[in-house]
C-alpha cells in the first residue's frame, strides 16, 4: 500500500508541488517511506527530477527529525546514510548558522562501527573545515577526539 502511496506521489502533479504533503512525509512512522524520501531528496540536489517546485522550502527541523531518524536507525538504511551525511554537510555549507544543530546528527555517523557511514562522516568533516573555516571551533567542540589541522 505505501508502495502504491509513494508511487502515486511521484506522478500526481498535485502531490509534486504540495509543500506541506512532504513535510509530513518527514514523520513517517515507517522506514521505507523515510529511506525513499532522503532519495528523493538526494535527486532534488544532484540537478535530476526536483522533488519540489523552485522556491520551495521545507521545513529545517523536520528535515533535522528525519536524518537523525535515518542516521539512528540500527537496523536499516546502510545505503542511505552516507547521502544523509552528504546533504547535512551541504547544508551546514549553506546555512552555517544551523551547525549547533546539525552537528551532533553528524557525530553519529562519525562515530559509527560501519565503514561506509564512518567515511561519509570523516570525509562530511573534511568537507566542512574546507568549505566553512569558522565552524572549526563548533566542530572542535563536537569532537574533540579529532584533531583537525585547519
Amino acid at each position: 500500500m505505501r508502495g502504491e502511496g509513494w508511487a502515486w506521489l511521484l506522478e500526481e502533479p498535485r502531490a509534486a508541488g504540495d509543500v506541506q504533503l512532504w513535510q509530513k512525509l518527514f514523520e513517517s512512522p515507517y522506514d521505507d517511506v523515510r529511506l525513499k524520501l532522503i532519495a528523493y531528496l538526494e535527486n532534488r540536489y544532484e540537478g535530476r527530477a526536483p522533488a519540489l517546485p523552485p522556491g520551495a522550502t521545507l521545513d529545517a527541523d523536520l528535515l533535522r527529525l528525519l536524518w537523525a531518524t535515518v542516521l539512528l536507525n540500527i537496523q536499516r538504511g546502510n545505503r542511505t546514510k552516507p547521502q544523509v551525511v552528504g546533504q547535512i554537510v551541504r547544508r551546514l555549507t549553506d546555512h552555517p548558522d544551523d551547525a549547533a544543530r546539525l552537528l551532533p546528527i553528524l557525530r553519529v555517523a562519525l562515530r559509527s562501527v560501519r565503514g561506509p557511514e564512518w567515511r561519509a562522516g570523516l570525509s562530511g568533516i573534511v568537507q566542512l573545515c574546507e568549505r566553512r573555516p569558522e565552524l572549526e571551533n563548533l566542530l572542535r567542540d563536537a569532537l574533540p577526539e579529532l584533531q583537525l589541522a585547519v
